[in-house]
């Protein structure tokens, strides 16, 4: 992977208005990738992005579950697993215009099972800024992380998930997957009625690196609604200040 890199930079590949590589990933779903966008190129060199968020993720749905990815970029989660679990139902979340064309092409290349919504999720129903990278799309957001000349400004759709839920849009998630880039309590704030609900088994998040302490917001929150908390280890060899957690609920005796 690491060669087809470095010969996409001799050829030119890439970059704003280059060839895409096409790539199996090791769990064999399919994907077009830009090999200087900073997720699609560890995906290039490493054969996925946050493969143990992937795993917590697999090994806690059920066989024809529901899998919510909220922040779902270019479909990795929700695509990969669609494609491990033939039986489950899958609903990606993305919020940016530019990476929900993306997310639609990745899953128009693996069969098209995976439901794509053009929103993203809080804790109230809005039409609010939110602010495209130009270098990573990792750091998409209702913030901006870093130099503004760094973003590109958009008007997204933005819902809470209870409301989703209790409209009857949508069926409830067995498994969350919540990305995005610190908005992550705001998100939970938004699905205090799905986190109540036995069959949400567990929530897969990415929040900061004190997120276990008993004083962290997500944590209580998480630990009211009846989850544990755990860390995951990364496994690829990503730069973060954040890491990344399961939240399982806890079985009642």
């Amino acid at each position: 992977m690491r060669g087809a890199v470095r010969l996409a930079g001799w050829l030119g590949i890439g970059g704003n208005g280059g060839r895409l590589i096409r790539i199996r990933t090791r769990y064999g779903s399919r994907f077009d990738l830009d090999p200087f966008e900073y997720i699609d190129s560890h995906v290039l060199r490493e054969g996925f992005y946050e493969s143990e968020v992937f795993e917590a993720a697999l090994g806690a749905m059920p066989q024809n579950g529901m899998f919510w990815d909220v922040g779902a970029n270019i479909g990795l989660h929700a695509v990969s697993m669609a494609h491990c679990l033939p039986g489950s139902r899958c609903v990606a979340f993305e919020p940016s215009p530019r990476e929900f064309v993306r997310l639609a092409r990745s899953i128009e290349l693996n069969s098209g099972r995976v439901q794509a919504l053009p929103l993203g999720l809080s804790d109230q129903e809005a039409l609010l800024p939110f602010h495209v990278c130009q270098t990573n799309s990792g750091r998409n957001g209702l913030h901006a992380w870093g130099e503004q000349s760094m973003y590109t400004t958009t008007l997204a759709s933005i819902a809470r998930a209870d409301d989703l839920v209790d409209r009857g849009l949508l069926d409830a998630p067995n498994v969350v997957k919540i990305d995005v880039e610190g908005a992550e309590l705001a998100v939970l704030q938004g699905m205090t009625g799905i986190l109540a609900r036995p069959e949400c088994r567990a929530i897969v998040i990415e929040a900061g690196l004190d997120a276990l302490s008993r004083e962290h917001p997500i944590n209580i929150l998480l630990t009211n609604a009846g989850f544990q908390m755990r860390r995951l280890e990364r496994r690829e060899q990503t730069s973060h200040d954040l890491d990344n957690f399961i939240a399982e609920r806890v079985a009642c005796s």
